[in-house]
């Protein structure tokens, strides 16, 4: 119908077929959300555990790592004396690192290999046609 009428909306239509719409751009997925982080089973182990998002067909996970921007390693601030008053002002302020550890399609993972103790924060981003979608709030669990 659509060569026979070259294009006529007036004519497609009459003949009982609908106009062909234009395709509807894909668009970034939102933000995952209600993301948690569980101790896991066994040492060094934390469970990820977020809601799907419609039309994703997988998700990136990071973990972050806290880093000094000067020397590679955390730094509490330093004392600064002067006309008799201490005023305290940081050396070089920590940033966090990301890294991304693994795509999945499932809406959860499994992370091990992780040093008993320690505090991990974790993000999750969901990916569809369009892209890579903004991530989740950083959710955090000390690895047993």
């Amino acid at each position: 119908v659509q060569v026979a009428s070259n294009g006529d909306p007036i004519i497609i239509e009459s003949s009982g077929m609908e106009i062909r719409k234009d395709p509807t751009p894909a668009t970034l997925p939102p933000a995952v959300l209600d993301a948690r982080a569980t101790v896991g089973g066994n040492a060094g182990e934390i469970n990820l555990l977020w809601c799907g998002v419609s039309g994703a067909k997988s998700y990136v996970v990071e973990m972050n790592l806290p880093v000094s921007k000067s020397s590679g390693s955390s730094t509490l601030p330093e004392p600064i004396e002067g006309d008799g008053t201490t005023v305290m002002t940081e050396t070089a302020a920590p940033t966090l690192e990301w890294i991304r550890i693994d795509t999945v399609t499932k809406r959860k993972l499994t992370v091990k290999g992780l040093d008993t103790g320690t505090v991990y924060g974790f993000r999750i981003a969901a990916i569809n046609a369009a892209g890579q979608g903004s991530y989740s709030q950083t959710v955090s669990s000390v690895a047993p």
